[in-house]
């Protein structure tokens, strides 16, 4: 059976083959159903993902969306896989040790945080990780000197910081 290059498919046939990919990849993790909704391609491709499916991690609490992820699908060149494992390392620290509001990395069933995944028709291996994905609103278009000041406050020794804005 002829499948078109991927180079040659529009935006929807390239989006199309990515959603075939998460859906392989979030197998890994053990889910069986769920809900895929395309977010954005930003180099990496983003879905937000729906499942009652996973197992086993801590209850969600008010800073995890219950049943919410981000599957990240990361473009191959983009990033260093070390580099990416490195970065959901510490993320999992943040969270674990420091119990900073980030998103954190969800273990697939075997333990680990990335994942090498590739099906016919997109070229390569694809590095796929998963992330909590928590609770509010994106205020990417409405920032205000409140938003830095709360930035600070998390980023700053002892976490408090004298914001002047």
């Amino acid at each position: 059976m002829y499948m078109k290059p991927y180079a040659e498919l529009t935006r929807l046939g390239r989006l199309r083959r990515m959603l075939q990919l998460a859906s392989i990849a979030l197998e890994y993790y053990g889910v069986r159903e769920s809900q895929i909704h395309f977010l954005r391609q930003a180099g990496n491709t983003l879905f937000r993902v729906q499942t009652d499916y996973l197992q086993g991690l801590p209850e969600a609490g008010d800073l995890f969306e219950a049943g919410q992820y981000l599957l990240r699908v990361h473009q191959p060149g983009d990033q260093e896989v070390d580099a990416i494992e490195l970065e959901l390392a510490w993320l999992a620290a943040m969270r674990r040790e420091a119990s900073l509001p980030v998103q954190e990395p969800v273990a697939a069933r075997d333990g680990r945080l990335l994942l090498s995944v590739e099906v016919p028709g997109v070229p390569g291996q694809r590095q796929c990780s998963l992330l909590r994905w928590i609770k509010g609103r994106s205020v990417k278009n409405h920032f205000t000197p409140e938003h830095l000041r709360a930035q600070g406050r998390l980023a700053a020794p002892g976490g408090a910081v004298q914001a002047a804005v």
